[in-house]
């Protein structure tokens, strides 16, 4: 038999890792809000055939028809009606014919009594940090069709995507937690692809007012815990937006990111830096590690910075009775914010972070397909702030 999913990880291969943080964070939706897990089975398998009941059976790495099918998936989700395979990379491991057939044959294969109990529904998801292989993509689409089984290749922020969609209407707060902590999950571990079109949404009821009368010196600045749980520091978000009244209404690429201990900006340690963001040289940060690895080699925030940090700490603690001191925080430091209307149209404020795909966001993906040399694609690196936050205006999300 194969393991059944539990809260603690026995496995110690990444991409093993992977496939059960994955299978859990299912598993959590499916225990915690039927009615959202029942709408993401909608979403996976594209049809809107409604299921009686919630008794799925989680197993990692299943082998109970093994001697029917030449390969062991990763892992498999099963009700009456329906049976899920799945097969998750994100280390680096490509996907193989040989491999998804034998997974095809696993959906098809016969159980103990002679004949498939799974007909009607049977689906094989492939999951990744990309896109799936484009040698694979026509030889894939035709298996599936030859085995009568469905196939849908998400990347792993689509997964979170369709999830946040399945549990737009949940009353859940601790399913609303799991869907940032997966966030966060995904960021950790580099299964995000791509820096540049990633958005980091961050309450700031209070925290925007310290933007409003931009300073001589450029900068926007945003602060929040290094260390508390529900707040962490995303490697992959390059644009921060700030939530408040129900919708996103600023926006900023980051240029710098610190870590600052009991108040001391001066002390800060930078641990992510873009390339032309003017920082501190070495020798002035006396050579201090970062706990992240260095983006630069410079580890302290310029002169420049310190005063728009210490500026906004000034006015944090004076107007609005914020401690930074007793605690580490992160810094963020910004160019200007630029205003926008980005709207939240589902009920409940959102729950701690969220982070978005632009392109997705602005449907600027959908034009890859018709992209030529002559007249490129265009993405959101290729916009400035403005352009993308004019765009925005026209955009909700749920």
């Amino acid at each position: 038999m194969g393991s059944a999913v539990g809260l603690f990880q026995t496995y110690h291969q990444r991409e093993n890792v992977i496939t059960d943080n994955v299978v859990y964070f299912l598993k959590m939706i499916q225990k915690l809000d039927g009615r959202s897990y029942d709408a993401l089975l909608v979403e996976l398998f594209g049809d809107d055939e409604s299921q009686a009941d919630f008794d799925d059976v989680f197993e990692l790495q299943p082998a109970s028809l093994k001697q029917h099918a030449h390969s062991v998936p990763d892992a498999c989700i099963e009700r009456d009606s329906y049976k899920i395979v799945v097969e998750t990379k994100g280390n680096g491991a490509k996907f193989t014919e040989p491999q998804l057939e034998g997974h095809m044959e696993y959906l098809t294969a016969e159980g103990s009594t002679g004949h498939n109990e799974h007909k009607d529904h049977r689906l094989l998801l492939t999951l990744d940090v990309g896109a799936f292989p484009a040698d694979l993509l026509e030889k894939t689409k035709r298996a599936a069709k030859d085995n009568s089984v469905q196939w849908n290749h998400l990347t792993f922020v689509d997964l979170a995507s369709l999830a946040r969609q399945a549990c737009a209407e949940t009353t859940s707060e601790i399913l609303l937690n799991i869907l940032d902590e997966f966030d966060n999950y995904l960021d950790c571990e580099k299964l995000i692809p791509s820096t540049d079109v990633i958005m980091k949404m961050v309450l700031a009821g209070k925290a925007h007012q310290l933007n409003e009368n931009a300073s001589s010196n450029g900068y926007g600045v945003y602060f929040h815990p290094a260390e508390r749980r529900g707040y962490s520091f995303n490697r992959n978000a390059s644009m921060l937006g700030m939530y408040w009244q129900k919708s996103i209404r600023a926006i900023a690429r980051i240029q710098t990111v610190a870590k600052m201990v009991n108040g001391d900006v001066r002390s800060a340690q930078v641990i992510f830096s873009e390339p032309d963001v003017p920082i501190a040289d070495e020798d002035e940060s006396q050579n201090a590690e970062t706990e992240v690895g260095p983006i630069t080699t410079a580890t302290a925030l310029s002169e420049d910075q310190i005063a728009a940090a210490s500026h906004a700490i000034d006015r944090a603690e004076r107007e609005f009775g914020w401690n930074l001191h007793h605690e580490p925080y992160y810094v963020y430091l910004t160019e200007p914010f630029v205003q926008t209307d980005f709207p939240k149209t589902s009920p409940r404020a959102p729950f701690g972070v969220r982070l978005f795909n632009l392109d997705e966001e602005l449907h600027l993906d959908e034009s890859s397909s018709s992209s030529t040399r002559s007249n490129p694609t265009v993405g959101v690196k290729d916009l400035c702030t403005q352009e993308i936050a004019d765009k925005l205006r026209n955009c909700s999300w749920k």
